[in-house]
Parts: structure tokens; C-alpha cells; sequence
């Protein structure tokens, strides 16, 4: 009986401790999309609530229900036209994962996406994300 106590307690335990060093998938998804808008804010003085909003002021576009839709200006921003559209699938992804669950994303699928913003921003503008 002991024995038993004794391992159910390590269980618990173990299980405390990796979960303290483990990020969850939404911590994951939250602690990337606020990396992004700190680079957006910090790199290029993007304003808005939330990544969208700073996609949007940076490249003049407008935002509707769907997302990013036509600019207002030709200049286009610093973001390449790629960079803004895998920056909405990553903030899609983001609302689906606090709104509806984050069980309801492909955390694969979030990840390349996450990896490929970063890629480009290293390749094209010289950040490290």
C-alpha cells in the first residue's frame, strides 16, 4: 500500500513539474502571436489591438469580418504581400484556439505557419522572431 501511495505521489508530482515546463498548445499560440505584434509594434511602430489591426495600420489595408481586404494606398507597407497573408492565418488560428478551443486548430499546421513568418522575417528585413 505504500508503494503505491508513494508512486501515485511521484505521478502527481512528475505531472506538476512537467507541466510547469511544458507550455500548453494555447500558451504556444498566444506567446507567438504576441512575439509578432511586438515585432510589428517595436520594428515598424504598428498601432492596433491585436496582430490584424498592426498588419493592417502598417500596409494600409482595411479589416473586415474576413480579414485584411483591399489597401487604401499603393505604398503597400514593410510587409511583404506573403508575410500578410500567413500573419492572418496565424491570427485566425489564434482566434479559433481562444474562442472555439485551441483542440479545433492543427498545431502542426500553426506551427509551419509560425515558422515560415519567421523565416521570411529573418530573410527579408534581417529579424530574428
Amino acid at each position: 500500500k505504500t508503494r503505491h501511495v508513494l508512486g501515485a505521489i511521484a505521478a502527481a508530482v512528475g505531472g506538476y513539474f512537467a507541466g510547469k515546463m511544458l507550455k500548453s498548445d494555447l500558451e504556444q499560440v498566444l506567446e507567438a502571436s504576441q512575439r509578432l505584434e511586438g515585432i510589428l509594434t517595436d520594428n515598424w511602430g504598428a498601432t492596433g489591438n491585436g496582430l490584424m489591426e498592426k498588419v493592417a495600420n502598417l500596409s494600409g489595408h482595411s479589416i473586415n469580418r474576413r480579414g485584411i481586404r483591399s489597401a487604401h494606398h499603393s505604398s503597400g507597407g514593410p510587409l511583404h504581400q506573403m508575410e500578410v497573408k500567413r500573419i492572418q492565418t496565424l491570427a485566425d488560428m489564434r482566434n479559433k484556439a481562444v474562442h472555439e478551443g485551441v483542440e479545433q486548430i492543427d498545431m502542426n499546421v500553426f506551427g509551419d505557419v509560425y515558422e515560415a513568418i519567421k523565416d521570411a522575417f529573418r530573410v527579408n528585413h534581417g529579424i530574428q522572431v
